[in-house]
């Protein structure tokens, strides 16, 4: 499979790799894009994960190669038919000596389904630091595949593969220093390309965080009798990782009210490296509730 950018050259080569390709956006010269259809990867209606990947690969097309992504913020406006292509429109915001910023509307029809707002940064040298994996992890040799269906689900597709470690224990005060805990992969060789791994983790990123939202508040209610659905989702690139080696995933949910749950969380490599920090804001309607599912 050849990877393209929005002027169609080609930037890198790789094995088949279904998650890449539906990823991939064909530019129109004009700063618009367009997607593939997400089809059966996640069901019926877009992903949100899918969607952010798309519309963060459809801006980096517009970026002078030199400057690296380090954060995205995502709305979710609405929800699109799978089974259709989007469009991408970029906006340049800002073209800088060290930043650039663009925005992305992705549209299917008339319908605004998702907002993106992205920064790039041209690396520069500065001091380092970080917070650190917890050390008390289990390898993933250790553990077996996720039983969770959706997980599940991904592996067979050969897409993604997560072994969950799971949540820690509730503290004294009711609270968990992890809500979930997991290792996880792209089973598809990837190229060397740093934007193609940012735009994998994004889709993984938006993999699980409503697990780890409602453990804290409704443990032992049926995952499907739930409404539960994406609103914000923030990342933070801080060193490049790669997405089809193991990476530890921990999220922590920090809070809950009104229905709605906030989630943040971190990426670290099997290593140690600190590669992505995340938050993620989560509507969730316990079974019963008198508001219609959707928004």
């Amino acid at each position: 499979m050849a990877i393209t950018n929005g002027d169609g050259r080609v930037t890198a080569t790789v094995p088949a790799s279904r998650l890449v390709d539906l990823i991939v956006t064909d530019g129109d010269g004009d700063d618009l894009f367009e997607t593939k259809p997400q089809g059966d990867w996640l069901g019926a209606f877009t992903h949100g994960g899918l969607t952010a990947a798309s519309a963060l690969w459809s801006a980096t097309a517009t970026v002078p190669g030199e400057l690296a992504v380090h954060s995205l913020h995502a709305t979710f406006v609405g929800v699109g038919r799978s089974a259709d292509p989007m469009r991408a429109s970029v906006s340049r915001l800002r073209d800088g000596k060290s930043f650039a910023t663009r925005t992305v509307e992705v549209r299917q029809g008339e319908r605004l389904v998702m907002h993106l707002l992205c920064s790039y940064h041209r690396p520069e040298p500065g001091p380092e630091y970080q917070l650190a994996m917890d050390p008390a992890v289990p390898p993933p040799e250790q553990l077996t595949a996720s039983d969770h269906d959706l997980m599940v689900r991904l592996k067979q597709q050969r897409d993604v593969e997560f072994r969950d470690v799971g949540p820690t224990r509730a503290r004294a005060d009711g609270t968990f220093r992890s809500t979930r805990r997991t290792w996880v992969r792209v089973n598809s060789p990837l190229p060397d390309d740093p934007i193609v791994h940012a735009c994998v983790l994004t889709v993984v990123s938006d993999v699980g965080t409503v697990m780890a939202a409602r453990h804290p508040i409704m443990r032992g209610v049926g995952f499907q009798s739930v409404g539960a659905a994406s609103l914000e989702h923030s990342m933070w690139f801080h060193r490049p990782i790669r997405a089809d080696e193991w990476s530890m995933y921990e999220l922590q949910t920090v809070s809950a009210q009104n229905a709605r749950s906030l989630v943040r969380g971190a990426i670290h490599s099997r290593s140690g490296e600190l590669g992505v920090t995340l938050v993620q804001e989560v509507l969730i309607r316990p079974p019963g509730s008198a508001h219609p599912q959707g928004r």
